[in-house]
């Protein structure tokens, strides 16, 4: 593995979502907000009070918002919504 700054640098490669569709099946390291919309994620740090990982909806996020961390799911709605994630 390699380190942190690479990651969030998104030299592992990424994918961009849009409107209804999800990462399934990736690690993602870092979501870059390019059109307002209500993102969903899933991550293994988000935990309930039983310790079992919970998904978190964040609302509309408007473009330019950066979140990085370690996330196994990532769900973008919106009509014009659109969100790049990279690799982890």
């Amino acid at each position: 593995m390699r380190g942190d700054s690479y990651q969030l640098q998104g030299q592992g490669g990424g994918v961009v979502i849009n409107d209804g569709q999800s990462t399934n099946g990736y690690r993602i390291r870092s979501i870059i907000v390019l059109a307002d919309g209500s993102l969903t994620i899933n991550s293994p740090n988000i935990v309930d009070d039983s310790n079992t990982p919970i998904a978190v909806t964040l609302g509309v996020l408007t473009a330019g918002t950066v979140l990085n961390g370690v996330f196994t799911q990532v769900i973008i709605e919106g009509a014009s919504s659109q969100a790049i994630c990279y690799y982890e």
